[in-house]
């Protein structure tokens, strides 16, 4: 365990937390929190900052998803974690849409045969509009999830996050 003086190092909100280990366990939900929210920003987005494709929700992921060199790229310069984040959702979008032929940017999850809901995605799509449509009907299936299950949803989690007394109860 961490002495309350290195957490404390740089760490001006330190006080906001009843114990050390509250802290410790708001730290762990906020690392959950953004990956899930990468996770959804790439099943909706078809991208990915990651050149090395894997999902921890394989029945609800894409087979394939485009790589964003660049925005990978500015990530690793600013020592960024290579997560896609509403920070760098706009930059990833953009960079998706300028691509001339993001079949040529194609990671493919390692699967036998593929059941799960986005069986009919093309990541590889040209056509901004056909694209932006796809992506919209993903949020909106995204959207449906969250509400079915809002345990282990994104914004349950935010929730959770943001109240330092309710760190203890959450595991």
């Amino acid at each position: 365990a961490m002495m309350m003086t290195e957490l404390q190092e740089g760490n001006p909100l330190i006080e906001l937390f009843p114990s050390v280990e509250a802290a410790q366990e708001s730290a762990r939900l906020a690392d959950r929190l953004r990956k899930a929210v990468a996770s959804m920003l790439q099943r909706i987005f078809l991208v990915s900052l990651s050149e090395t494709y894997h999902s921890e929700r394989e029945r609800q992921s894409p087979r394939h998803v485009v790589l964003l060199p660049g925005l990978l790229q500015d990530e690793k310069k600013h020592q960024r974690p290579l997560l896609l984040s509403w920070d760098n959702c706009g930059k990833a979008l953009q960079e998706r849409l300028k691509m001339w032929r993001p079949g040529d940017h194609l990671l493919s999850r390692s699967v036998g045969l593929h059941t799960g809901l986005f069986t009919q995605e093309k990541a590889s799509e040209v056509d901004s509009l056909p694209y932006l449509m796809s992506c919209f009907m993903r949020a909106e299936r995204e959207s449906g999830m969250m509400e079915s299950s809002p345990g282990k949803s994104a914004s349950s989690l935010a929730t959770k996050t943001m109240t330092p007394s309710s760190m203890t109860s959450c595991k």
